[in-house]
């Protein structure tokens, strides 16, 4: 967050993490816009943030002693065309 100079900008990135870390999902027709192979680029949603920005996310469950919980994953908020680099790295680490 602290690389986001705009107020507003961060304002609303703030707001939309709040919405996703309490259930709210909305559709995000931008994803079909992306061109990749891969398995990352099924596991992540994306978040339309402005005009410019995306947040790229995912949901996983994670095992604390002996219980679950669902964890939200931000892994990063770029504009749509450096998505595609994103997964591809992601890609290359899992």
């Amino acid at each position: 967050m602290s690389n986001i100079q705009n107020i507003e900008i961060r304002k609303e990135t703030l707001s939309h993490l709040t919405k996703l870390s309490n259930g709210l999902r909305w559709p995000c027709n931008d994803k079909s816009r992306i061109v990749i192979d891969g398995k990352s680029a099924q596991l992540v949603e994306l978040c339309k943030v402005n005009c410019m920005n995306y947040i790229v996310w995912s949901v996983d469950v994670v095992k604390v002693h002996s219980s679950y919980s669902q964890v939200l994953k931000v892994w990063d908020m770029l504009p749509l065309s450096k998505i595609p680099n994103l997964l591809k790295d992601m890609d290359y680490s899992f």
